[in-house]
């Protein structure tokens, strides 16, 4: 089963989503943050979002944190930042989850937590009362 995706409105046209981990060791981590938006232009492109690269201390804990926008770069300066093959798969993953959430359920409102059920189960809870019996 796939990870949960936990949402959260930030605005009438965007919900952050739980991150996407793409590279988590002791002290150093790699994640997209994704958020949905409504795109009335262009339903297909319902997701943006940041990378953000993270150290932390053996003991602290993984903190929100501030962090420079690419935009601070000066000419002639650059950022590279390299995924590995398994680092892009995950990254694929997580997309193609978020794609279908609102594909299927529309940009969520509020707080949610949205769990990939196998069919089968899926079919299960979906039968009525008489069905069951």
């Amino acid at each position: 089963m796939d990870e949960p995706i936990e949402t959260h409105s930030t605005s009438a046209r965007t919900t952050e989503c739980s991150p996407i981990v793409l590279r988590e060791k002791d002290r150093v981590r790699l994640v997209f943050l994704p958020t949905l938006i409504e795109n009335p232009d262009n339903p297909r492109s319902s997701v943006k979002g940041s990378f953000v690269y993270q150290r932390k201390g053996k003991n602290d804990e993984w903190m929100p944190l501030s962090t420079e926008s690419l935009a601070a770069l000066k000419k002639g300066e650059g950022y590279r930042l390299d995924l590995h093959s398994a680092e892009l798969a995950a990254l694929g993953d997580g997309l193609r989850s978020l794609y279908l959430l609102v594909r299927e359920q529309g940009l969520p409102r509020g707080h949610q937590v949205f769990v990939r059920l196998e069919k089968s189960l899926a079919r299960f809870l979906a039968l009525g009362e008489r069905e069951i019996r």
